[in-house]
């Protein structure tokens, strides 16, 4: 039976991430809850993958939370967690991170992430995810997943005004440490830009569509390949043989 294409008006199955998501302060999971909500009046399906703290979903939202370590949660934010609280590599990856000084939240979820949905691709159109850009990210994006990237918060910006403000040479190691993250995330969006399968898009107002998520194929339906294009239907004509943007960087 010879393959083919999807209605490209039909509702987008999405899945949403975010590495943290307070429900009340910080932004990331107030904006989590109303787009998720959105996307779902408009005729969607999204499931939200999330660490804590864990954001507040519609509730015709499938919510799959993803427990970590807890590094900052209330009353005792920073404290060391115990060996004897590893539950697996990804919890090792994130409390050795951390011991050298770094925010590793980001990087931890994200490997999270790739073990929870790489078996999981005939299931979802697209992963939106909400500025982890971690490791794992990439290497979702590698296995050939359409990836939507939001931007949160102009991170390195802090990151700038903090060393500016260092008042000795050892606090200006520490936020250099702190950061360190932020070199990751960079990279991970720099390796995503120059893959061929990368497009940014230009709209901030057209929400994803079916017919935004470009696909190339042969004659068999198992040759076909997704590809990582996530434009809006305004930028859909522009040619895989633009010219090159410069990479993308988190400011």
């Amino acid at each position: 039976m010879p393959w083919t294409p999807p209605d490209p008006d039909a509702p987008l199955r999405i899945a949403y991430l975010t590495y943290r998501g307070k429900p009340h302060v910080g932004g990331q999971g107030v904006y989590s809850r109303h787009l998720t909500k959105a996307l779902v009046d408009l005729g969607h399906h999204v499931e939200v993958y999330a660490g804590p703290p864990y954001p507040i979903v519609d509730e015709r939202i499938p919510f799959h939370p993803l427990p970590s370590l807890d590094i900052w949660a209330d009353p005792h934010p920073m404290r060391k967690p115990r060996l004897w609280e590893w539950k697996d590599w990804t919890d090792a990856l994130e409390h050795l991170s951390f011991a050298t000084g770094t925010f590793s939240e980001p990087m931890a979820f994200s490997w999270r992430v790739w073990r929870e949905l790489r078996n999981r691709r005939d299931d979802f159109d697209l992963i939106q995810d909400n500025q982890t850009l971690g490791w794992g990210i990439l290497k979702l994006h590698q296995e050939q997943w359409p990836i939507l990237e939001t931007i949160h918060h102009p991170i390195t910006v802090d990151r700038k005004l903090e060393l500016e403000h260092a008042r000795t040479p050892w606090e200006k190691f520490g936020k250099r440490r702190w950061y360190a993250f932020t070199k990751m995330q960079t990279r991970v969006a720099q390796r995503m830009h120059r893959s061929s399968r990368f497009r940014r898009t230009p709209s901030r107002t057209s929400p994803p569509t079916r017919a935004s998520i470009s696909t190339r194929s042969t004659s068999s339906p198992s040759a076909s390949t997704p590809t990582s294009s996530c434009r809006s239907p305004a930028s859909s004509a522009v040619p895989a043989t633009s010219s090159p943007r410069r990479p993308p960087t988190l400011r």
